[in-house]
């Protein structure tokens, strides 16, 4: 799929497009949910047919109604998102969960994973990652989870680590969704070298 010659739906992207973006993934429960159905949506299992027909239901409506957000987005657009935590957030969906699974190849390595780095090691800069809940900063950290080079996905798994810390006394407000977090740090994990994970063990 080419990303060349971005689609538009409107002139000015604007607040009410990131919206739409944060509200489809995270619903409007920050509080008191995790969105426990987008874990089991980007890991589906081909052995259960339920779960894949979500997917392939999810995939199309994110390329029917952020298709045009996606192109705009890895070519360098939509950067007045990057302003605030939640818009910055949704930015990062758009390069990062969003790109992966309808962009392929070069295209997406050279361009939306450059750009969600970027923008991911910016917002940390501007603590706008401070500013959002534990289930919005997983999202929010994923692309240093999955960068190239070792020593970015170590302060990601760092960072997310940090954040699951934080969680570990019951009294903290979000303290239920520690589990689910876990989920997302072991997965990040699982994906290391050996000789990553002999490293992470040696500085733990």
């Amino acid at each position: 799929m080419s990303i060349e010659n971005p689609m538009t739906e409107c002139d000015v992207p604007d607040d009410t497009l990131a919206h739409r973006i944060h509200h489809f993934w995270f619903g409007s429960d920050l509080y008191g949910a995790f969105p426990v159905e987008k874990v089991r949506f980007w890991h589906a299992d081909e052995a259960d047919p339920d779960l894949l027909q979500e997917y392939t239901s999810q995939l199309d409506y994110i390329e029917k109604h952020f298709l045009f957000l996606v192109k705009s987005a890895c070519h360098g657009g939509l950067q007045e998102w990057q302003d605030e935590p939640r818009s910055c957030l949704a930015l990062l969906l758009v390069l990062d969960q969003f790109a992966k699974r309808l962009l392929h190849g070069k295209e997406y390595s050279l361009q939306c994973r450059t750009q969600a780095l970027q923008i991911c090691r910016y917002g940390i800069s501007q603590n706008h990652d401070k500013s959002l809940t534990p289930v919005e900063r997983g999202f929010f950290y994923s692309p240093l989870l999955y960068a190239d080079k070792i020593a970015l996905r170590t302060v990601g798994l760092q960072m997310l680590q940090n954040l699951l810390e934080e969680l570990a006394y019951e009294d903290n407000p979000f303290h239920h969704h520690r589990n689910l977090l876990m989920v997302s740090y072991y997965h990040a994990v699982a994906h290391k070298t050996r000789a990553e994970k002999r490293f992470l063990s040696a500085i733990a």
